[in-house]
């Protein structure tokens, strides 16, 4: 089975603060973590609380505020791609945080340990010991997609390539009356013969079918403590509610 020092996830937790002739000003917290999956433990974390707005709103945002939380800012002018630029800059904020703390772990762990990301691991550094765990079946990666319907749980597809890995489906959970990606994720490695341990460790770290994760049949349960230890951790002030 796959030696595993940590796993690594992010969060985004943002709040539109106002709008100014329909541009949104917003308030963004993002942090990436890793956990012990034998323990639990908090690790490593990352995290960053920044404002976003148009470059028109500024000046007016930084005299309101008068804080020291660094202000992003888009040229953009019309309100629909403000808000567009602005929630492509806070995924893209996010992804960078977790993949600089991933590279903060790889100083660290031996080379017979291995670091597992939820997610492609397209934006992170091409190592070994480095290997994902995407939930997502959007894209079609198979010619013939129909053997997913009967993949048994407990059992991979055959291995295929990606642009940027090694791949194979897993399922977790058995899908018997349910959608054909109930309990299905997508394994990534850099090197293919670490794709059956990698599916022995996630086995071994799925959530119990009697979960109230809504996510449960995906979400492996290190994922899960690590994701609620990053929102234990959000500041208030995305919690109030500014209409009252």
């Amino acid at each position: 089975m796959l030696g595993v020092a940590a796993v690594v996830d992010g969060i985004q937790q943002t709040k539109t603060l106002t709008h100014r002739a329909g541009r949104p000003v917003v308030l963004a917290f993002l942090a990436a973590g890793a956990v012990d999956p034998a323990t639990g433990t908090l690790l490593a974390i990352e995290e960053r609380l920044t404002l976003h707005c148009a470059t028109q709103d500024v000046g007016w945002l930084a005299d309101v505020t008068n804080s020291t939380v660094p202000i992003e800012h888009t040229p953009a002018t019309h309100f629909r791609e403000v808000e567009d630029d602005i929630a492509a800059a806070i995924g893209d904020k996010r992804m960078r945080l977790e993949a600089r703390l991933v590279r903060r772990l790889l100083t660290d762990a031996p080379d017979t340990q291995h670091v597992v990301v939820d997610g492609s691991l397209a934006p992170h550094a091409r190592d070994r010991r480095v290997v994902g765990l995407v939930k997502t079946t959007d894209t079609t990666y198979l010619a013939c997609e129909h053997q997913l319907l009967s993949l048994p749980e407990g059992r991979t597809t055959p291995a295929f390539r990606t642009d940027h890995a090694h791949s194979s489906y897993l399922r977790l959970h058995h899908n018997h009356r349910r959608s054909w990606a109930h309990g299905l994720v997508r394994l990534e490695t850099h090197d293919p013969s670490l794709l059956d341990q990698f599916a022995s460790w996630a086995m071994s770290q799925r959530q119990p079918p009697t979960t109230k994760d809504p996510r449960g049949d995906r979400h492996l349960s290190p994922v899960a403590v690590c994701e609620a230890w990053l929102r234990s951790r959000t500041p208030a002030v995305l919690t109030l509610d500014l209409d009252q």
